[in-house]
């Protein structure tokens, strides 16, 4: 597995340092990439380095995937391991087919403005049994649902990309997978301006990072290639095309001015006998 640096535009320098989130001030600005051979390394390297911080604050450390399907099985494991550490309620309560404890952090799928939650709404839950949920909202603004009442919900230790916008952690480590687009890279990065980012991806699926924060896969590197060549391919054909265009109307018109020349001297040649049979007579 292998950690590196690479130039953030957020800051304009760089350096290796392989420690904790917080190396001093420029840190904060600075993004790494974590580059492993396989999937399930991937997701060790991520969990490994999430538990460091999320376990006591997962406020503060948002892990971000693609999927829905990714989020909810990071949320799994991650609510897992703080419940093992005894960070979360022991009792469960389940709302909706979600399993909730408390401490645990959610994200309401839907809004519900009667108790004043909009949707997305992203919270620690502080209160939760079979009537009521209590939720302080990571806006400032403290929610009381009834349970019967309360909007869909799910856990929100991870979140997929287009559901954590009202998600403002310190730090967030992004899931890169091969399709992953980077206009989606460049939009998270420019979502969290401010935060410091870890990015975890597969060897195979990272062609370059660059310091912008862009990212592209290598079967993106490779269809925008085929698009350059296809593109480059389309010119070509256009300029073969109006060469040939060109010659065309060179021809017609070469072929019009000798039509007009062999008129002009059959006319000649005409009017040049009837004069001459006009002097016979």
């Amino acid at each position: 597995m292998r950690r590196i640096f690479f130039i953030d535009e957020r800051l304009g320098s760089s350096s290796r340092d392989d420690e904790g989130w917080n190396a001093g001030s420029k840190r904060l600005y600075r993004s790494q990439v974590v580059i492993a051979k396989s999937a399930s390394r991937v997701w060790r390297a991520l969990i490994k380095d999430w538990v460091r911080d999320g376990l006591k604050y997962p406020e503060d450390n948002l892990i971000l995937t693609q999927t829905r399907i990714k989020d909810d099985a990071m949320n799994r494991i991650t609510q897992q391991m703080r419940k093992k550490g005894g960070k979360i309620g022991k009792k469960r309560t389940v709302i909706g087919g979600c399993g909730v404890h408390d401490n645990d952090r959610i994200i309401f799928r839907a809004g519900n403005r009667t108790f004043g939650i909009e949707p997305r709404d992203v919270g620690t839950v502080s209160k939760i049994n079979s009537v009521l949920i209590r939720v302080l909202l990571d806006n400032g603004k403290t929610v009381e649902v009834p349970v019967k009442s309360c909007p869909s919900i799910a856990l929100a230790y991870a979140l997929a990309h287009q559901d954590a916008e009202k998600a403002k952690t310190q730090r967030a480590q992004i899931l890169f997978e091969a399709n992953d687009s980077a206009r989606e890279m460049t939009s998270i990065l420019k979502q969290r301006e401010k935060t410091p980012v870890r990015i975890y991806t597969m060897a195979e699926n990272a062609e370059f990072f660059t310091a912008e924060g862009y990212a592209r896969t290598r079967s993106q590197f490779q269809d925008e290639k085929k698009e350059e060549r296809e593109r480059q391919e389309a010119q070509r054909a256009a300029r073969d095309a109006e060469e040939k265009r060109q010659e065309a109307e060179r021809r017609r018109q070469e072929e019009k001015r000798r039509q007009e020349e062999e008129e002009r001297r059959s006319r000649a040649e005409a009017n040049s006998q009837s004069h001459s049979h006009g002097h016979s007579h």
